[in-house]
């Protein structure tokens, strides 16, 4: 999931003042929007008019962006396309072209330094950071030549910005209109809503590449995350979605919460999707399985490494213990040796020595 230009690496990034200023503005007016709403003039229709506005954005970006366009995991209809592309337009994480570009560069060379965003750089950089750079300004998207072919992502592509406005700002304001809350009706649609949704999406190239679990696979970072899913509409099932990224589903499970699963596979009763994509059950419980062995592998080898690292120590200790036994021993005969040796010297010192008598002839006489 992504929202601005490929990183490019290190001796080559340059700030992107476009998407730094805009960024950070609109978190400063997101705040207002709250103290607006406080202080000012709250409304009700306005509040209900950015919810929906944030269940249809975010759903324009996971079924439309994502699992659409840039997976292709299923086929659409040009009703619904057209709807994942104004509002994905709306939700102002660039144009599904390059969107999907960047996702596409993300699978393919994920947690190395092509990742546009690696984890690998740490958590803020995957989160946020990497929208501040660019690599080259008017560089074509790469990798998407099924999507060069489609008109109508071609035309959101050359139009995204009139679009993001119109459809971000402009419509949320005219209805704020009928009202009477034009101004709070954008507020919150327009940025409050907007900064919600970019940190959801953040989340899974950040929180879902460094916490949850790792069922189907331990090739890459990416994880599961019921958290992220719950903040996601479904898309923080990110260990199953790396490992079977066409797939129209990222909760597997019949009760995964995954809502961009139920949306996508209800509208093909209506018959706005089609050709939904689904992973074969056998390959899924291969997938599991063989993270299971690993796992019991890795388990096994570690067993087995503080096994002989436990007998390593204990040899160590029984040796340093015979040395030690060794050394006492050495060391009490060299004192008892030293101790008898002083007894003598004792011994000899405080014996009496025969006394010598002089004679008047100055002979020694006994």
């Amino acid at each position: 999931m992504n929202a601005g230009s490929t990183a490019p690496a290190a001796a080559h990034r340059r700030l992107n003042w476009t998407n730094t200023l805009f960024i950070a503005s609109a978190h400063v007016v997101a705040v207002f929007a709250i103290v607006y709403m406080a202080a000012i003039q709250f409304s009700w229709w306005s509040l209900g008019l950015g919810l929906v506005w944030l269940a249809c954005s975010s759903m324009s970006i996971t079924g439309g962006y994502h699992r659409l366009f840039a997976h292709n995991a299923y086929k659409a209809r040009g009703p619904l396309r057209l709807f994942y592309l104004l509002f994905g337009a709306a939700g102002v994480q660039n144009s599904a072209l390059k969107w999907s570009a960047d996702h596409r560069v993300h699978h393919n060379k994920v947690d190395t330094d092509k990742d546009p965003y690696n984890i690998k750089r740490g958590f803020w950089w995957a989160h946020i950071v990497w929208i501040f750079y660019l690599e080259g300004e008017g560089d074509e998207p790469a990798g998407v030549k099924d999507l060069q072919a489609d008109r109508m992502v071609m035309f959101q592509h050359r139009h995204y910005v009139k679009l993001a406005i119109l459809v971000g700002a402009v419509v949320p304001f005219c209805l704020g209109l009928l009202w009477g809350d034009p101004i709070g009706a954008m507020l919150i649609c327009g940025f409050l809503r907007l900064v919600l949704q970019w940190h959801a999406t953040f989340s899974i190239n950040s929180f879902t590449h460094l916490m949850g679990s790792q069922p189907f696979c331990t090739q890459s970072s990416a994880r599961d995350s019921f958290f992220a899913a719950l903040i996601t509409l479904g898309e923080g099932y990110h260990n199953y979605h790396h490992r079977f990224q066409t797939d129209y589903r990222n909760g597997v499970r019949w009760y995964h919460f995954d809502p961009t699963k139920w949306f996508v596979w209800s509208l093909q009763h209506v018959g706005l999707t089609r050709d939904l994509k689904r992973t074969a059950q056998e390959k899924i419980e291969r997938a599991r399985a063989s993270v299971i062995a690993q796992k019991e592998a890795a388990r096994v080898a570690l067993t087995e490494k503080a096994s002989n690292a436990k007998q390593a120590l204990a040899d160590t200790s029984a040796q340093a213990k015979q040395a030690l036994a060794e050394t006492s021993a050495a060391a009490k005969q060299a004192l008892s040796e030293t101790s008898e040796a002083a007894g003598a010297l004792a011994q000899s010192v405080i014996e009496p020595q025969p006394a010598v008598v002089r004679s008047k002839n100055n002979g020694p006489t006994s």
